[in-house]
């Protein structure tokens, strides 16, 4: 997992994961912010499915920053 937006302890939990595909990882939200998740929308099929909200790719991006900023709130609050 190399990119600019992933942190060197994501990265490092990554490469980890490889190596121990046994260890169960309970969260990542601690390691997560808003350029992870706006990384993560960008590799997201925009043809996909509507998530479990049913909310689609592109009425998503619509209001992509306010959209990512409540993710990662809720992310890190553990809704």
């Amino acid at each position: 997992m190399r990119s600019p937006t992933v942190t060197p302890q994501l990265q490092r939990s990554a490469a980890q994961a490889a190596r121990e595909p046994e260890r169960v990882l309970t969260t990542l939200a601690h390691l997560s912010d808003e350029a992870v998740l706006r990384e993560a929308y960008r590799h997201t099929r925009q043809s996909s499915a509507p998530g479990i909200e049913g909310v689609t790719a592109q009425r998503s991006a619509d209001h992509l920053d306010a959209n990512l900023h409540d993710v990662h709130a809720r992310l890190r609050s553990g809704r």
